[in-house]
């Protein structure tokens, strides 16, 4: 083999290689749609952390005390929070290792396995948090059903991200706070329409009606690089004072097959919903998790 042959084996396998960790390791398959994004999480879930490499200091450092402190202050001590992408239960993780949060979560993932990874990491807290499995939009809740709502390195690879902001808003009750990532760094210009510039990322949280939106000062860092900033903003609107915060979440449950919400009630031992109007059930597995629907309903 001559020279230049060598030359354009080498160019083409460095290309290969280059676009296999783009579609694997920077956009995760979002621009091949949806169900690519969950083949990829479903088949990755059990190595997810390891890839990640996150350091448990870290996150609560980037994750929990800013969360935490922003609703102990605004909320109470018992929020309901709503984690969107929950995925191996890092946010959640993070938040009951502040002692000063005694609220619960409601974990919603796409990727099945994800959520076996994150029910086995949160069993010594299964009193507090319940884990969905839906993989579509709109949100499975009534309007203004949450105290805050979280969604953790995963907006950019939504294909519809600012329709699922949009959700996330409006499950969100006045005076609430949405905590979101946004992708920052060499990789942020990688993904062309998933991923906005932070000045126009914030002025699109803005006409949401979210109030008090900037930035946090802790920066999410991968192998020296600088990848994610939190950014928190907090829904226009005054809480109502009767409003208990730490209420069952599954009053503002809507039912997957009517879409009527709070008209469910759990049987068979708390192994299934059923709704009282359609007679829709949901069933929930053996690792407790919720399954609301089915992968072959899938949207994309």
């Amino acid at each position: 083999m001559g020279k230049i042959s060598r030359f354009i084996y080498g160019t083409l396998f460095a290309l290969l290689t280059a676009l296999v960790y783009w579609f694997m390791m920077v956009s995760q398959g979002v621009y091949f749609g949806r169900r690519m994004v969950l083949w990829l999480y479903d088949r990755g879930a059990s190595v997810y952390d390891l890839i990640k490499r996150n350091n448990p200091v870290e996150e609560a450092a980037f994750l929990g005390i800013p969360i935490a402190e922003r609703l102990a202050r605004d909320i109470g001590p018992r929020p309901l929070l709503l984690d969107v992408a929950v995925g191996t239960a890092r946010l959640p993780l993070a938040l009951f290792a502040r002692p000063s949060y005694q609220g619960n979560i409601v974990g919603v993932d796409i990727s099945r396995q994800m959520l076996a990874e994150a029910a086995s990491k949160v069993a010594p807290y299964k009193e507090r948090i319940t884990l969905l499995h839906f993989p579509s939009l709109p949100l499975p809740f009534a309007d203004e059903s949450f105290d805050a709502v979280t969604c953790i390195e995963a907006i950019e690879f939504m294909p519809d991200w600012k329709g699922a902001i949009a959700e996330m808003v409006r499950v969100l009750r006045p005076g609430g706070w949405l905590a979101v990532t946004n992708r920052i760094g060499p990789t942020a210009k990688l993904m062309p329409g998933q991923v906005e510039a932070a000045p126009r990322f914030v002025a699109f949280l803005q006409s949401l009606g979210l109030l008090h939106v900037a930035p946090h000062d802790l920066k999410k860092r991968y192998f020296g690089q600088l990848y994610y900033e939190l950014i928190l903003g907090q829904k226009n609107g005054t809480r109502a004072l009767s409003q208990p915060s730490d209420e069952s979440w599954l009053s503002a449950l809507k039912c997957p097959h009517c879409d009527e919400e709070g008209r469910g009630v759990l049987e068979a031992g708390g192994r299934q919903w059923r709704c009282k109007g359609c007679v829709g059930t949901i069933r929930i597995e053996d690792d407790g998790v919720w399954a609301l629907l089915e992968e072959s309903s899938l949207s994309l």
